[in-house]
Order: C-alpha cells, then sequence, then structure tokens
C-alpha cells in the first residue's frame, strides 16, 4: 500500500523532523467504536506514504503475521503532522502500532524516507504485545511534531512486549521518542534499546519491568528533571 505513488506526494529529506508531504488521509471518525485503520493480516505487507488518524482502535493493527513493513507514515496526527486530534469532535485517536503475535516486522528504518511520526494518539505511540518478537523499530518520530515539537503521545511512546530492538548505533538508525507520558516501557526481558533519544516525556524516559526498575539517566539522552539513575546498554 504505497501513498507516495499519488501525485503530489514525497518522501521526508530532512534529518530534523520530517518534510514529507503526504496526500491520501484515511479519516476514521465514522468507523465506529474500537475500530482499527488498517488491519493486517497477512504477512508481507508494506504500508508506506499514508496519514491515518481518528480511529478509536489503532491506526494500524498487524495480527498474526511476518515481516509488515511499516514505514513513512503520519500515524496519529493530521496531514502536516503538527495539529493533535484526539478528542476532536468526542472521536479518540487511540494508538498509532499494535504489534499482535507479529514477528520479524519492521517500523521505520535508517533512512530518511523510512521515517514514521506517530504522534498525538490518546494512547499509545506504538503498542508490541508479549507474543510481538524481533521486531525492529527505526529511525521514527514518536510523540514529536514534523517540526520537532511537542505532539506527545498521552500513554506511552513505546510498549515493548517481546523481544524487539528500538534503535541503533548506525546513522539514522535511533528513534527521537519525547512528551508523551512515558518514553519507553519493557515488560519482558530480551529487548534491545540503544542509540534513541529520550527527553521531556513527563514521568519517565525508559521504564523497565512495570516499574521495578526506572532509568531517567540513559545512553538514550537524559530526561531532564528525574532523579532516577542508571544506564542501559
Amino acid at each position: 500500500i504505497d501513498g507516495y505513488t499519488q501525485a503530489g506526494a514525497k518522501a521526508n529529506t530532512q534529518e530534523n523532523g520530517t518534510n514529507a508531504k503526504l496526500m491520501i488521509e484515511i479519516d476514521g471518525t465514522d468507523a465506529g467504536a474500537a475500530a482499527s485503520g488498517l488491519f493486517v493480516q497477512a504477512s508481507d505487507v508494506t504500508i508506506r506514504g499514508l496519514v491515518i488518524n481518528r480511529f478509536e482502535g489503532a491506526q494500524i493493527y498487524v495480527n498474526s503475521v511476518d515481516r509488515a513493513v511499516i514505514e513513512g507514515n503520519f500515524l496519529g496526527p493530521d496531514h502536516t503532522g503538527r495539529v493533535f486530534l484526539d478528542n476532536v469532535g468526542g472521536i479518540s485517536t487511540l494508538t498509532g502500532i499494535v504489534l499482535s503475535a507479529a514477528d520479524n516486522c519492521r517500523i521505520g528504518d535508517a533512512t530518511l524516507a523510512a521515517r514514521n511520526l506517530i504522534s498525538g494518539n490518546g494512547q499509545n505511540g506504538i503498542r508490541m504485545r508479549s507474543r510481538a518478537e524481533n521486531n525492529v523499530i527505526l529511525g521514527n518520530l514518536i510523540g514529536v511534531s514534523a517540526d520537532g515539537g511537542d505532539l506527545g503521545n498521552v500513554g506511552t511512546g513505546i510498549v515493548a512486549g517481546g523481544k524487539s530492538t528500538i534503535g541503533g548505533t548506525g546513522p539514522l538508525e535511533g528513534n527521537v521518542i519525547a512528551y508523551n507520558r512515558i518514553g519507553v516501557s519493557v515488560g519482558l526481558s530480551g529487548n534491545t534499546i540503544r542509540g534513541n533519544s529520550i527527553f521531556e516525556n513527563d514521568e519517565i524516559g525508559l521504564d523497565l519491568a512495570g516499574g521495578a526498575l526506572k532509568i531517567g539517566q540513559q545512553v538514550n539522552k537524559t530526561d531532564p528533571g528525574d532523579a532516577d539513575t542508571g544506564s542501559t546498554g
């Protein structure tokens, strides 16, 4: 599913924020309670270049499949990537992406064009359930607007329930995760989190084991004002 084939669409080319111009918007205002924008139930599906918002379920829900690729989308905000739509007109946009029993999927990539903007959702930016493993989340903007400002998800930027990789040490591999309630919440062992910029989240940057260990000062940048200390590789 390639929104960049639409006339006038262009992928992001800038390193800070995103200047992507997306011409196809899927609006869930009339979709009904708990509906998701795209519900993926086939393996090897790629979704790029779309604006998806106002769905009360997930903007993209990936269920029981392998190797889904989600890149270059705006998931949660309006088509400019700057306007928070949650509860506008009584419609609540909840979660950007849900991976449920979905393995070997990729969200974003280490290229400017693949950067997703996942912001302004009423719950979480990305939620990987416990049976979602070996997924990779690279180079995304999670909780920030297209121009780098505050467009936080009301809940957590990334909920990591499976054995997956968030960020990396190579160029453009790290995610920007900011202005959410919690940056990243990890409930299970086996996740790798590195090279991200995690800052200005309301409560904590990195929450391990449901609050058993909270890390504010990280290899992934410091959450200002957070008194907790520690490090992560």
